[in-house]
């Protein structure tokens, strides 16, 4: 409206907005300036090696070096971009978008470009993957940034652009906002991205600097318009209400991971523990044979099996105890049944027990050998103990160990929560419990880890928690919070927009009426349209004798039009063109070859002309040409496979009549026998040479290489010379020669 208040009005609203537009730019290259400052700061500490810059706190994330020099091109990007530098922005935002990407190929793909050790040396070790590696996080935030601000220095802002800015803008922030919290709170190590490297803090308020200079860049560059709703407000409340629930529920999260680590730490150091206690009960009870041993005299075989038996019988997990004589020969075994195969035999007979044995005998000492397969089956471990009497190596007892058998007795009451691995480092770290991997669903990522060294042995145990221990432990409400904060961002942020609009919902509304008959009133002129070309081709197609057809990829159904059901002899509504129906009809010699050709049509699009034969219902046999090729509709995308398919049955039949004639003719033509040339004939009987040196009578020769055949008489002198007697007689058709008179 023109109206005198609006007069006088809108000047005042123009100098308001230029008012802004002036703080807008000063905010946008302070926190450009900021971000320059911090990301120099860090590079200068990384040289310097000074860990305030670099950490802030020593128990934080340090920034990598890489980093502070992405947040310095990136800060002086934006500061370009506010004094319309576009193309200058453009080189320097390249950079940080480059490390991105190539800390996100390194991470996903375990590929390192060398980008770790750039410039400078490792200096702080964190425990993580790399210390020196751009997290994830900081890579993906480094590209997403980059993007916005290439956006942001197009010449023309579309709204698709400043909505898309908005956007990642406020994912950044709320990426960012979460991180700091999270180390704010002591939430650090809950904000990793699954096994990858953390997001620094002062990374995380980097980017809130950076962002939140773009946005201001960009509200500048084009400001919010009084009458349309500005995206921004309805993107930055529903990210920020997603952001808090992301908080709290790291928080609940961080807490019941922290109980649950606490269980898997308390289950490795009692299964550690127990390992232990119960390897020394074994000791003592071996010990106290090789006591009685060195104090008593040796031991005849009675007295050996009766302690060893007793040993065995309090120790149930014991497989066995033996006695090795100086020569190490297993004299002695307890119990012998089972073992009576070992008996007599070498007890070092491999390169784990010899050198255990004789670590034993040169140390006197108990010794643990590696782990080693069992006679019995299985795998365990031998316990050396070497005997000595006056100075003098009498043997060795030895106890014989199942590993599945001694964890079974002393895990049982951890197996139900957590699956426990028992690893021999001496033999490169192989899994000697259990011997098979159960098909449990169990959780790496909380497990603990216990090194045992005992008596020259060295295992690794690994508590992980089960899947039931696991869904006690976390329960649902961290993932409640977190999707009910996704839903509630979505509403607050659907809530703002429409209090935004509601100033132009009559307008909208109106226009959108217009709009409506418009296009309904074109709907309907398409429609008559249409149905006029369906009737002109449904006329063209029985004129012409050809069907046509169609098949959906996406939904696979397939559709006939009324002159393909005609040309395969079947009732619309009595027939399913369905595949299957159609391959039922094609003659079986012919079925599979066209299944075939229509399969890698779908799979791989192009075009086909096939002729194969159906069988009609009647029972006739009728040759089908069929012509089709994949296609993507313009308008709704779909792809489908359209088709003709025509009956060429008279055609071929007339095809094969004319080449049956011209067979016909050929055959004749080919019977037609001439005979020409020089003919080889003997002068006194006349015989005739043929092609092979033989010789045939003249008519045997000529009935051979001509269509002539022969009747056989007599001429008037070969009667004479023949039958003299029969005088002058005239043969048939001659009449007799007249006397002179």
């Amino acid at each position: 409206m023109n109206s005198p208040i609006n007069r006088h009005i809108m000047p005042e609203s123009r100098h308001g907005s230029a008012s802004k537009t002036s703080q807008r730019i000063l905010y946008s290259r302070l926190l450009s300036l900021l971000l320059l400052v911090l990301g120099l700061a860090t590079v200068i500490g990384w040289h310097f090696g000074n860990d305030r810059l670099i950490h802030w706190r020593m128990d934080w994330v340090p920034m990598a070096y890489n980093s502070a020099l992405g947040f310095a091109f990136l800060g002086a990007a934006l500061l370009a971009s506010t004094y319309r530098q576009c193309l200058l922005s453009r080189l320097l935002t390249v950079i940080p978008m480059a490390l991105g990407l190539a800390t996100i190929f390194q991470h996903l793909s375990g590929i390192s470009l060398g980008l770790d050790e750039w410039m400078v040396p490792a200096r702080t070790e964190i425990g993580a993957q790399s210390p020196t590696r751009v997290a994830l996080s900081t890579g993906f935030c480094f590209l997403i940034s980059g993007f916005g601000v290439l956006l942001v220095n197009r010449k023309n802002l579309e709204d698709s652009c400043s909505i898309t800015i908005n956007l990642l803008g406020c994912m950044v922030l709320g990426i960012a906002l979460a991180a700091m919290v999270g180390f704010l709170q002591g939430l650090a190590p809950d904000q990793a991205w699954g096994r990858f490297n953390l997001m620094a803090f002062h990374s995380a308020l980097a980017f809130a600097l950076a962002n939140g200079a773009l946005l201001l860049w960009l509200w500048e560059r084009k400001p919010p318009q009084s009458l349309q709703p500005s995206p921004f407000w309805a993107i930055a409340g529903g990210m920020g209400v997603f952001t808090l629930s992301i908080i709290v529920s790291q928080t609940l999260r961080s807490e019941e991971s922290r109980n649950l680590r606490i269980n898997c730490s308390e289950a490795a150091d009692l299964g550690a523990a127990s390992w232990t206690n119960q390897l020394n009960h074994y000791e003592s009870a071996l010990q106290f044979l090789v006591d009685i041993w060195k104090t008593e005299g040796p031991l005849n075989q009675r007295q050996f099996v009766q302690l060893a038996a007793l040993i065995c019988q309090r120790h149930p997990d014991l497989q066995a105890v033996q006695w090795l004589d100086p020569q190490g020969i297993v004299r002695w075994c307890v119990p012998e049944k089972g073992n009576e195969a070992i008996l007599g035999q070498p007890g070092a007979f491999d390169t784990p027990r010899r050198l255990a044995l004789e670590q034993a005998r040169q140390s006197n000492s108990l010794i643990i050998s590696e782990t080693i397969e069992l006679k019995q089956g299985g795998l365990g471990f031998l316990m050396y103990l070497p005997l000595q009497r006056n100075g003098q190596y009498d043997g060795a007892i030895v106890g014989v160990f199942r590993y599945a058998a001694l964890a079974q007795y002393q895990w049982s009451r951890l197996a139900g929560m957590f699956e426990l691995r028992l690893l021999d480092l001496r033999t490169g770290s192989q899994v000697v419990f259990p011997e098979k991997s159960p098909p449990t669903e169990i959780f790496d990522g909380f497990g603990q880890k216990r090194e045992i060294l005992h008596n020259g042995a060295h295992w690794r145990l690994e508590v992980i928690p089960r899947k039931a221990l696991v869904l006690r432990s976390m329960s649902l409400l961290p993932r409640v919070v977190l999707g009910g904060g996704a839903v509630m961002g979505v509403l607050a942020g659907w809530l703002i927009y429409l209090l935004q609009a509601s100033n132009l919902a009559s307008r909208q509304l109106r226009r959108a009426n217009e709009l409506l008959q418009a296009d309904m009133a074109e709907r309907q002129r398409t429609e008559q349209a249409l149905r006029e070309s369906e009737a002109s081709l449904r006329l063209a197609q029985r004129v012409a004798n050809v069907g046509s057809w169609e098949l959906d990829l996406s939904t696979q159904q397939l559709s006939w039009a009324d002159q393909t059901y005609r040309i395969f002899g079947v009732t619309p509504g009595q027939f399913a063109p369905t595949r299957q129906n159609f391959y039922s009809m094609v003659h079986p010699e012919d079925r599979e070859t066209l299944r075939q050709r229509i399969e890698t049509l779908i799979h791989e699009g192009g075009a086909f002309d096939h002729e194969f034969r159906v069988v009609l219902p009647d029972g006739r046999e009728r040759i089908m040409q069929e012509q089709a090729a994949t296609v993507l509709m313009p308008y709704s995308g779909a792809a489908k496979v359209i088709g003709v398919v025509r009956d060429i049955t008279d055609l071929r039949l007339a095809q094969q009549a004319r080449e049956r004639l011209i067979v016909e003719l050929q055959e004749a033509l080919d019977n037609v026998k001439t005979l020409s040339g020089l003919l080889p004939i003997c002068a006194n009987c006349k015989k005739i040479r043929d092609d092979k040196g033989y010789w045939n009578q003249i008519e045997v020769y000529l009935q051979k290489h001509s269509d002539a055949r022969f009747t056989h008489g007599l001429c008037p002198e070969c009667v004479k010379k023949l039958y003299p007697e029969l005088g002058d007689l005239s043969l048939p058709g001659q009449s007799a020669p007249k006397n002179d008179p």
